[in-house]
């Protein structure tokens, strides 16, 4: 009986003392937002970029317009986007031994 009181008191302290945060870069400083703190506002459920469902993203587009950052979707400036311009690689010249 003790180790199931013991049981169902931690596992009740643990919902009470969870809490959510969303981390992300704003004009090169860390920016920490606890869910709790948007949770009430309705812009933060809104779909921002019209993909019909509320996501991440969508946290993303909101917080990152509420701090003032500057666009984090930058199409031109990537350099993950999977393109095939991959000059910076010599294939030729490259010494793998294959």
């Amino acid at each position: 009986m003790k180790y199931l009181t013991t049981f169902c008191l931690s596992f009740l302290m643990s919902l009470f003392t969870f809490s959510q945060v969303i981390t992300f870069e704003c004009n090169n400083e860390i920016i920490v937002v606890s869910f709790d703190e948007i949770a009430n506002d309705l812009n933060a459920y809104t779909d921002w970029n019209g993909d019909g469902e509320v996501n991440e993203e969508d946290y993303m587009i909101y917080l990152s317009d509420l701090y003032g950052c500057e666009d984090w979707i930058d199409d031109e400036d990537n350099d993950w986007g999977g393109d095939d311009d991959n000059n910076w690689v010599d294939d030729e010249n490259n010494d793998w031994g294959g």
